[in-house]
């Protein structure tokens, strides 16, 4: 433990709590109920792991108390009437001079740098760890200011969460302003000069799937024939004026095509003919 402050004392965690005996109240997980009169705590990650209607299971102890998971080195704080899980826990009652959520706070600490046993125990571990013990007033004080503060860590997470998802919105949107030209109205305002017809660059794509087409078979003839035979690219049927008529307008310079014209390959599944076909707007530019 690093140097405490001149008011401050070093105990064993074992002498800031009482280990309050549980073993005729255990109850197996598979008697946990999924609604019930008391809640169950164990070991798991889970705040709650089950509830129990049996009264007579109840924990007798003063609360508020530490629930610590002997093999997964959870803390939680408890100050509710519980049953307790079955196997693995520990139920610690802060002695009267310990503020109990300072204590919370500084055993979820220790137990965060505990070695990890795997599913060894690790309580005997955490009760001869050293633990600092502030005057009482200091100790309310720094519960006082751990709260403050993660008030203001939750209220930051939080605007986290808002900012991400107005990011979300954004990106979507910025994607649908891509999608229907207004990104690049200005460079065709000042470009007209440079621009491409849709036909024209169509026809360019035609001509250019046609030699790469010629390139692929004379390679495969020169390979004396071997794999499959390249297939002749095989241009899809126009989009009739029914079709275009259920599309949004475009801007000056876009034009409709499908799917399956800009691409060497397209799949979907396993048949090429649903995305093949599926409408796409290209912008037409040099």
């Amino acid at each position: 433990m690093s140097e405490l402050p001149e008011s401050w004392a070093a105990i064993a965690l074992s002498d800031a709590v009482i280990n309050i005996t549980i073993t005729d109240k255990k109850i197996p997980q598979k008697e946990y109920l999924s609604e019930g009169a008391y809640p169950v705590f164990d070991q798991g990650q889970d705040y709650i792991g089950g509830y129990s209607d049996k009264k007579e299971k109840l924990v007798d102890c003063e609360l508020p108390v530490l629930v610590f998971g002997d093999h997964t080195r959870v803390v939680k704080f408890v100050n509710q009437p519980f049953a307790p899980g079955a196997d693995g826990i520990k139920v610690l009652q802060p002695q009267y001079f310990y503020n109990p959520r300072l204590l919370e706070y500084f055993t979820r600490h220790i137990a965060t740098h505990l070695a990890n046993h795997g599913y060894a125990r690790h309580y005997q571990h955490l009760v001869k760890s050293k633990i600092p013990l502030p005057p009482t007033n200091e100790q309310h004080r720094i519960v006082a200011k751990i709260e403050e503060l993660f008030s203001e860590l939750d209220k930051g997470i939080e605007n986290l969460k808002t900012a991400r998802a107005q990011l979300k919105v954004y990106r979507q949107a910025l994607l649908k302003h891509a999608f229907e030209g207004k990104l690049t109205a200005q460079w065709r305002a000042e470009n007209q000069d440079k621009l491409e017809t849709a036909d024209a660059l169509l026809k360019r794509i035609q001509q250019e799937r046609a030699q790469r087409y010629q390139q692929q078979l004379a390679e495969w003839e020169a390979s004396e024939k071997q794999g499959s035979k390249p297939k002749v690219p095989k241009p899809l049927p126009p989009l009739t004026a029914e079709e275009l008529t259920e599309l949004p307008e475009l801007p000056k310079g876009w034009g409709w095509v499908k799917y399956g014209e800009l691409t060497a390959s397209s799949q979907n599944g396993i048949s090429k003919e649903p995305l093949a076909k599926l409408c796409v707007r290209v912008e037409f530019m040099s």
